[in-house]
Parts: structure tokens; sequence; C-alpha cells
């Protein structure tokens, strides 16, 4: 146990004069406020601001934005801290540890570990490798108290069962950089890295990490942070198409915005401009929805090769969003491009009203039906119920299929798309709908006017049918009061027909 007397020739005792900022970085906890700073606009200076204050995140909980003005941070800026506080990751218990004994410290006040206690094995010159091959014994032998031995022991076990799941990450790193996982995955392991913690890390951080603290040879240390920064991208990559499909209702996915929002906003803040720019779009981030930051998102992540990034700007000069004005022509071209690079994995359902609304192409309802198919039998829930539209009224087809039209609705229907609710709907308060059928029609009303960030007008449209039942008592007993419920609620949004029924149910219960 050499670490318990000297440190043995060329261990670093200490880190570099860079390495302070990242240990108070870690031992206060703000590398989750970190992740999220990009998605709320927190700037460099007001982490660097925020670390030489000493300020923790334990601390922030506690706080209010006006606090931070004592230390010279904007209105704005202190505004902007909280809200990604709200929404930064809980820090995990196994973080990369740059300080000493900064993973051993992190967990401190968790085992009731006293902060004599570190400083007296910082003295004597132990650090998060060596930590580990202590005992009980032989932290008393050192001069720390049995009660403060006995919980360091008890957090050295916990951490060796935190190591021991994260193995598979940290050999993947290790076998992704060629390296002889043996060399150097006990050191890795007990410095707390782990795939997970690592892919969260900028380059420089992890320079730090790995030369420092770890000793890994320079050549070492390049084809590491290549290999981590290989797999921070096939990882974001993943949780991006998981995100997408769950968000979106694709790849055969039933909808879940929740899920699918947490999983986008994972893959942006490793650095995804494609789910960056979703997060924008959408407000996953902030509840404000920013579409010409998302463009500009969108733009770098086409440029960069990315195929859902070239649909989604196509799809951007296809209505024209804010600072970017319509452009049928280049929303044609990148559609398109998605469609051939991807081998027709994005971009079908876009291609498909392209030919539908004639936007930069002559308008071709068959290859809109074409592709509209394709796209639902890829398991887009919204392109299901587009489908389902083509079917109903013979769009690109010789004549009509009732059938056909309504087994898309409810495919749609069933993977919890709002149009695909509405139009499965509509088709059962038809003309010779029964009691039955508006009771069906009323409640596929009524499941869609749950929010959806994706068709919030589809929800407005949902909320009027829903107030109209009620009015009526068409599918649902009469009831006034729900009836304005769903009408205001349509009303306030701007929909005109409900602003209309509004009125006129207002005056009628005034007359009555």
């Amino acid at each position: 146990m050499a670490g318990l007397n000297h440190k043995p020739a060329g261990h670093a005792s200490s880190l570099p004069p860079a390495a302070p900022r990242l240990n108070r970085l870690f031992s206060s906890g703000l590398e989750g406020l970190r992740a999220v700073a990009v998605g709320f606009d927190v700037s460099d200076s007001t982490i660097e601001r925020l670390i030489g204050e000493e300020i923790t995140l334990g601390d922030l909980e506690s706080a209010k934005p006006e606090d931070l003005k004592l230390i010279k941070i904007s209105e704005e800026q202190a505004e902007k801290v909280f809200q990604a506080l709200r929404n930064a990751p809980k820090s995990a218990s196994r973080e990369p540890s740059l300080a000493p004994l900064g993973r051993l410290a992190a967990r401190a006040r968790e085992f009731g570990i006293p902060e004599r206690t570190i400083k007296r094995l910082e003295e004597r010159g132990v650090d998060d490798v060596e930590v580990f091959d202590l005992k009980t014994r032989d932290l008393v032998k050192i001069g720390v108290k049995l009660g403060p031995a006995i919980r360091v022991a008890k957090a050295i076990e916990a951490m060796k069962s935190e190591d021991r799941s994260a193995a598979p990450g940290l050999i993947k790193i290790l076998e992704t950089a060629r390296l002889e996982v043996k060399r150097y995955f006990d050191t890795l392991s007990r410095l707390g890295c782990s795939l997970e913690s690592l892919i969260r890390l900028p380059s420089h951080d992890l320079q730090t990490l790995f030369k420092t603290r770890a000793e890994i040879p320079r050549g070492h240390v390049i084809r590491l942070i290549r290999a981590v920064e290989d797999l921070q991208k096939e990882i974001a990559e993943e949780y991006f198409r998981e995100g997408d499909a769950y968000f979106f209702g694709v790849n055969h996915r039933t909808r879940d915005v929740s899920r699918g929002s947490t999983l986008l906003k994972f893959a942006a803040e490793l650095g995804h401009a494609c789910a960056q720019g979703t997060c924008r779009e959408f407000g996953l981030w902030d509840r404000k929805k920013d579409s010409k930051r998302a463009a500009e998102c969108y733009l770098r992540g086409a440029e960069q090769g990315h195929t859902a990034a070239m649909n989604n700007i196509g799809c951007a000069y296809f209505g024209g969003y804010e600072g970017l004005e319509e452009d049928k022509d280049e929303a044609f071209y990148w559609i398109s491009k998605a469609v051939k690079q991807s081998n027709e994995r994005d971009g079908l359902a876009g291609m498909a009203a392209c030919y539908h609304y004639a936007v930069g192409v002559k308008e071709d309802h068959k290859a809109a039906f074409t592709y509209y198919k394709k796209a639902a039998e890829a398991g887009d829930a919204a392109a299901m119920a587009e489908l389902g539209r083509c079917y109903q009224r013979g769009l690109g087809l010789r004549r009509k299929f009732f059938t056909d039209a309504a087994k898309w609705y409810q495919a749609s229907a069933d993977l919890g798309c709002t149009q695909g609710l509405l139009y499965l709907a509509e088709w059962y308060m038809n003309d010779e709908a029964t009691e039955d059928d508006m009771e069906t029609a009323f409640n596929l009303w009524l499941k869609a006017t749950e929010p959806d960030p994706v068709d919030p007008d589809g929800v407005l449209e949902a909320c009027y049918q829903v107030g109209r039942c009620y009015q009526l008592g068409e599918g649902i007993e009469r009831d006034m009061a729900s009836a304005k419920k769903y009408y205001t609620q349509a009303a306030k949004a701007g929909h005109e027909m409900a602003q209309s029924a509004l009125e006129d149910l207002i005056e009628e219960t005034r007359i009555e």
C-alpha cells in the first residue's frame, strides 16, 4: 500500500493548474446542470461564476434567482440557470473522479463520512485508486477513527458494486480504442469511469481524466478520447431514433410523448443536432418553442449528412418557419435527398406530402399514395392516417376502398396518433351512425383531447367535437357545463368554430 506513506515515482500528487475548476465542478455536483446548460442558453461564464463561488447543486436547490444577482449574474441568466436546474439529471452516484479523492468525497455525505476523514486520507497520499485496497483495519492504522473507518469501507464496497455493473460499458470503450482491457480497466473503474459518465464529458475534460489521474500515455489517451467520442455519437443516434419513434409514433411505436421527450433530450445533450432541433421546435427543454433555432439545428445536422435532419429541414421549408421563408424547391430537395440517402428510412411521409400538395414537384396523387403506403407499412402512425384518407377518397386510386380506409384509421389510432383518432371518429360519426357508433366516436374524440405537442390543432378540433357531443347528447348524455368547458378550451386557442359554438351556447343557456 504505497499510498499510505508516499507516492510512487512519477505519480502526480496534484492536478495541473487547469484541473481545480474540474475538481470543483464534480465535487459541487454541477456536472448535471452543465449537461443541460446548452438547452437553456446558460453561458459558460455563468457556469464558471457558480464554480468560482463554490456553489453546489444543493445550494442552488435552496436558492432563488434573485440570489444570483449577488454574484453579478444577470436576471436573464439567473432565470435560465433555474430553468436548467429543474431539468438537470440528478447527479449520479458514480461519476469520474478528477480530484485525488473526488469520488469518495462526493459520497461522503451519503455515508456519513466526516470531512476530516477525507482530509486525513488526502494527507496520507491516498487517492481514489488506492483507497479501494484499504480495509477497515488499514484505515484505523493511519489514524482514522473506527466509526468513520467502517463508513469508508461501506462506501468502498458500494462503489465496487457500481463498478461491476458498469464494467461492460467500460470494456466496450477500451475495446473500441483497441487497448488491452487488463491494462487500464481497474484504474479507470476505480476512478468512477463508466460509459454513461464518460460520454457526457467534453474532450478536454477526458484528457485531464485519462492523462493526469489515470496516468495513461498520450498516444493511448488520444485513442481513448476518439473511442469515447465515437461511442457518444453512436449512443446519441440510438437515443434519438428511439426518442423520435416514441415522440412521433413511427417505427410501429405506440406514441409516448413523455418517454420520447426524455430520450430526445438526452440525445440532444450529447450533441445530436437533429435531437436538438426537435427539442427547440417543440419546447422540450423549457417549454418555449423556438422554430428559428430549430431550423438552424436541422440545417446543421443535414449538412453533416444526417438524413432525419434532412427530412426535418425540408419540412421546415415546406411550411415556412420563423426566420426561414417557405421554399418549395428547397423542401423537395432536402426531403428527396433524405429518402435517397437513407434508403427510404427517412422522409417517406414528407415525400408523399410533396407529391400530394405539389411542393417542389408536379402534383401526382398516385405517387403520393405510393409513398404514404411505404411510410405506413414502415410504422409511421401519421402516414397510416393519411393512407386511410387516400383509400376513403380514392386518392391516387381508381376507386374508393372503405374497408382499407377503416383498417388504416384504426391502426393509426391504436398507435396514439391524434389525426388517426380524428379520422376514425369521423368514420364512425356518419349519416348512418348508430348509438354505439356515436359513443365510439365520442370516446375517440375524447382521447384525442389529450395534449399533443406535435398536433395541437388536432387537439383543438377534438375539444370542439367533444363539446359538440356534450351539447347535442351524441354518444354521451347532454351536459352543458362540460360542453362549455371543451368549447372554451378550443375557443381560447383560436378555434373559430368553437368560438362560434361557445357564443351560441352561452346565449342558449341565458335564454333558458
